[in-house]
């Protein structure tokens, strides 16, 4: 209702009507019953009196790191680590190949799921997974090696998807690609590419024309750090939300894919954060109701009547109100502590303009929260390097921690290229693009495929040396440009990839001595392995049973730092 404004003012000669009489007094009643709205309170309240404020939104959250690219050759010390060679940790989940939607489950069986329970609500979900192909194989980076990974990740997408799950129902807006497992995408014929075009005695036909391309319904890396998000309205009562994973079969042209035992895909360290956005408070009391008796026609009009009768009950009732005794509506948002305290965020482009800024730093493992101010040097350092080109940094300071919460941090980086060696690569290719009889084999130089970059997510207090790291946020990219780039000349073609990483930071006692912290986004190099001698056609391979340094490159990248009530 709106303000209460009075009916008349009785004067002495005034006519006692009983409609005129009850509504002197029914509307506080009404308003004592909870009908009272925004016009009632003072926008003032949000300071004045102490608000719950999960009374108004709730977090919860999954968190599971799980590590990854600890692996290497038994023939080689630390810290020349990171090659993944096949071993599986605890805690790793497979994906079965059935094109089913899974939950993932660590080694004792819990899934990476948020349970719930609130009211009439919008659900803000934000879910992080690192996946990876098994089949990179030291034995098969070799010149002339037509294949470097075992189930043909060199040339073949994984095929993956990741999507989030609300009370057992797949939200179709979360899912990381198309849902059409079959869906190709339309390749443009050039005038310089027509269809039967032979090189040797060259038919170009007439006009432009089109052919369909690859399967391109799913994520196809062989390994890559995921994120999703969504805003879900629900209704009121007990929720689950999940992020859940499946692999959708892979369609060629020639042949049919080999999904045997070991072809395998695992999810590493994975998160799920909901922040409950209720659309109503939580009412923690019992209302106050009260009614007051309309008038009739020739009532008495006496003390009792009046008064005792009427006006009593009405002032027993507000004298009992109790804190949190309000209607729905009747607080808006500017009455109530907002679940937010703060917002940083920051854009970071390197070394611009192009080609971005190099790293080789070396991965010092995933536990390790060894740091190295030598982004890219000759003989590379050890540790993770902050993503910056000595000016500009991905990173955000003076993030404010004076009060109990979490941090939520979302952060991207852009990465141009991911080098670990060339390797001179002979294949067959389709040279009709609608006829699969029709063939050609040509030797390109491409890159490794082992060539693996890994981010992480750290933080550090203002004006301290040591940096903290998020283990969960870890991703990992390897170099998967060849697949992208099948039946062109590779010698120069990077693959542009977008590592989108996720935190939950905790804010800790010590962090509100600090008053505030800086939180950044850090790299290094896995280092793939090479038997092979170095040569003419392997110019970056060492000597045998060495190393094969790589280095990536990167173009730009984010990172916003929301700080929530706790």
């Amino acid at each position: 209702m709106s303000y209460l404004f009075p009916r008349r003012v009785l004067r002495a000669q005034d006519v006692l009507d009983p409609i005129e009489l009850t509504q002197d007094i029914s509307p506080a009643a009404e308003r004592l019953s909870g009908h009272l709205n925004a016009h009632n309170i003072n926008a003032a309240v949000a300071t004045t009196v102490d608000v719950l404020p999960t009374a108004f939104y709730a977090m919860d959250r999954y968190v599971l790191a799980v590590p990854f690219g600890d692996a290497h050759s038994p023939t080689v010390a630390e810290p020349y680590n990171g090659f993944p060679d096949g071993s599986t940790p605890t805690d790793a989940f497979e994906v079965q190949n059935i094109f089913e939607w899974q939950p993932i489950l660590d080694a004792a069986g819990n899934s990476a799921t948020v349970s719930i329970s609130t009211g009439g609500s919008v659900l803000w979900v934000n879910a992080f997974a690192q996946y990876l192909w098994y089949g990179f194989d030291p034995d098969l980076f070799v010149p002339g090696g037509d294949r470097q990974h075992t189930n043909n990740a060199d040339e073949d997408p994984v095929n993956v998807q990741f999507a989030l799950r609300v009370d057992g129902n797949v939200i179709p807006e979360s899912i990381t690609g198309v849902d059409d497992m079959t869906y190709q995408a339309s390749i443009p014929i050039k005038p310089l590419r027509q269809r039967n075009t032979d090189p040797a005695s060259p038919t170009i036909l007439p006009g432009p024309q089109d052919a369909r391309g690859d399967q391109i319904c799913a994520i196809g890396p062989a390994t890559f750090p995921v994120r999703v998000g969504a805003a879900v309205p629900i209704q009121a009562g007990e929720h689950t939300v999940e992020i859940v994973v499946r692999r959708v079969p892979l369609v060629l042209p020639n042949s049919i894919p080999d999904y045997s035992r070991a072809n395998r895909v695992f999810v590493f360290s994975r998160q799920v954060h909901v922040v409950d956005l209720k659309s109503f408070p939580i009412d923690s009391v019992s209302g106050s109701e009260v009614s007051a008796a309309g008038w009739d026609e020739e009532d008495l009009i006496t003390t009792t009547t009046i008064y005792t009768d009427r006006v009593q009950p009405i002032i027993a009732g507000y004298n009992g109100v109790r804190p949190g005794n309000l209607a729905r509506g009747a607080l808006m948002h500017y009455h109530l502590p907002s679940a937010l305290l703060g917002s940083y965020t920051t854009e970071a482009v390197l070394a611009s303009p192009e080609p971005g800024e190099l790293f080789n730093n070396i991965y010092p493992g995933f536990t390790s929260n060894t740091v190295t101010t030598t982004r890219y040097a000759g003989s590379p350092a050890i540790g993770w390097a902050l993503i910056s080109d000595g000016t500009t940094s991905v990173s955000v300071a003076g993030v404010d921690t004076t009060d109990d919460g979490r941090i939520l941090v979302l952060a991207n980086v852009s990465v141009k290229d991911i080098y670990g060696g060339k390797i001179n690569s002979t294949y067959s290719y389709q040279t009709d693009p609608t006829d699969p009889t029709t063939s050609d084999v040509t030797t390109v130089t491409i890159n490794y495929i082992g060539g693996f970059a890994a981010f992480r997510i750290m933080w550090r207090y203002t004006g301290a040396v040591v940096w903290e790291s998020v283990t969960a946020s870890t991703g990992m990219v390897n170099s998967f440009v060849n697949w992208i780039n099948q039946n062109l000349d590779q010698a120069d073609a990077l693959e542009f990839a977008e590592a989108q990483l996720m935190a939950e930071i905790q804010i800790t006692n010590a962090m509100k001595l600090a008053g505030s912290i800086e939180i950044g986004v850090f790299g290094s190099c896995l280092i793939p392995y090479s038997q092979s001698s170095g040569g003419a056609d392997q110019p970056d391979v060492v000597g045998a049973g060495t190393y094969v340094p790589t280095v990536f490159t990167v173009r730009r990248g984010s990172v916003v730092a929301l700080t929530m009530r706790d």
